[in-house]
């Protein structure tokens, strides 16, 4: 997202209603995808929903500090990804169906 429609967003209520919905919707139908992958019950097991809104935070606090650094170049935006991505991805990674 452009940091002009970012400000936008955020600077209107129903925009930001509207944008914040559609976040919610897509989030959801993330975990059904990674649930079903993993062969676990999105409404009875946490995790498929605990990842998908850990990855959705990484990339909200990855926009905000891209949106407010100096460099807004795509690199720079897939360097802070990564950064970010390195410090939750770990715990994230073990096998699921032996837990």
């Amino acid at each position: 997202m452009s940091r002009p429609r970012a400000r936008l967003i955020e600077s209107t209520p129903s925009l930001l209603a509207a944008h914040l919905r559609r976040s919610a919707e897509l989030e959801a139908e993330m975990a059904r995808i990674v649930a079903g992958r993993e062969g676990l019950d999105v409404d009875t097991d946490p995790r498929p929903r605990l990842v998908v809104a850990v990855f959705g935070s990484v990339m909200r606090v990855t926009e905000r500090m891209w949106s407010e650094g100096d460099d807004f170049s795509l690199s720079a935006m897939r360097e802070l990804t990564a950064t970010y991505l390195e410090q939750v991805g770990p715990p994230l990674m073990g096998n699921w169906r032996t837990n």
